[in-house]
């Protein structure tokens, strides 16, 4: 099928505080200038089709190790049209008193957290990523997840470990986990109350990776956020659709979503297979914690 996803993600920095053993980030230690960033924005908006909301990812790498960058982009864009949103996904690490200060009055910018952070829960419209890892038990995560509610968190996404070996007794762990925390938010709507899951929101025919036009930090444009990935520079020409000064035409950013996924499927070689397992599991729990919310909500 031809997947369209109309966001703009641009990669503002290739460079990250951490480096989680599951991520296959290639960290090239750039970061994308003002002058790209505006220049991309600018193209997109122009290009994109009537009636379609502007939705930009900030990513990375870290993209709050550029926050200059980003910060300026949400004052030139913000109002100059209609509905325009930010979002950016962050370890939330950097997330000091000025940038909190600057996010509680510019709810145009969702924040989507993967490490707790203080006062994090009070931003508007935050999303917490869960990671769910080969060494956690169901008890574990279980524990965090109350932790995470009391503290005032009520937006989730959960993201397995992908492109890396699991077990078939880690498998049966990881389903057992997600068939715990069903249960949790069963419970917590039953009782009327107001949770989500950012999972039921958005949909990629690759896992983990953005199938939206995507911008490099050097200017490049790219149907997915592939490029970023290490040894995916070898396939950066083949990849490539454009850049700032070169917009690609719309039939160009619509790559059909199985050639992305048998690139992927290559590139991931021996961990496809658990890349694939982890996936079914959590697109299972996705669709009965779904299917339950609706229902709650006749």
């Amino acid at each position: 099928m031809n997947w369209v996803d109309h966001r703009l993600c641009l990669l503002v920095s290739r460079r990250c505080n951490i480096r989680c053993g599951f991520c296959p980030v290639e960290f090239t230690g750039e970061d994308m200038s003002l002058e790209t960033a505006s220049k991309a924005v600018k193209s997109y908006l122009e290009h994109l089709s009537s009636g379609i909301s502007p939705k930009i990812k900030f990513f990375g790498g870290e993209p709050f190790l550029n926050w200059p960058v980003m910060k300026a982009l949400v004052d030139e864009f913000h109002g100059k049209r209609s509905k325009i949103s930010f979002q950016v996904s962050t370890n939330g690490m950097f997330l000091d008193e000025e940038k909190i200060s600057y996010l509680l009055t510019h709810p145009e910018l969702e924040v989507t957290l993967s490490f707790r952070t203080k006062n994090g829960w009070s931003l508007p419209g935050v999303w917490f990523t869960f990671v769910l890892t080969q060494n956690q038990s169901t008890e574990s995560v279980i524990e965090k997840m109350n932790v995470l509610i009391l503290e005032g968190y009520r937006r989730f996404n959960f993201l397995p470990a992908y492109f890396s070996k699991w077990s078939e007794n880690e498998l049966e762990e990881l389903e057992k986990t997600f068939k715990g925390l069903a249960k949790i938010f069963y419970g917590l709507w039953d009782k009327g109350l107001d949770y989500q899951i950012k999972n039921s929101e958005v949909y990629s025919p690759i896992p983990l990776y953005n199938a939206a036009l995507t911008v490099d930090a050097d200017g490049t444009v790219y149907s997915s956020s592939l490029i970023e990935s290490r040894g995916m520079d070898s396939l950066s020409e083949f990849l490539r659709i454009g850049s700032t000064t070169d917009w690609p035409k719309e039939k160009m950013a619509r790559r059909d979503g199985r050639f992305l996924r048998e690139i992927l499927r290559r590139w991931a070689g021996p961990t496809w297979d658990s890349t694939c397992r982890v996936d079914e599991l959590l697109t299972r729990f996705v669709a009965s914690v779904g299917e339950y919310s609706r229902e709650a909500c006749v």
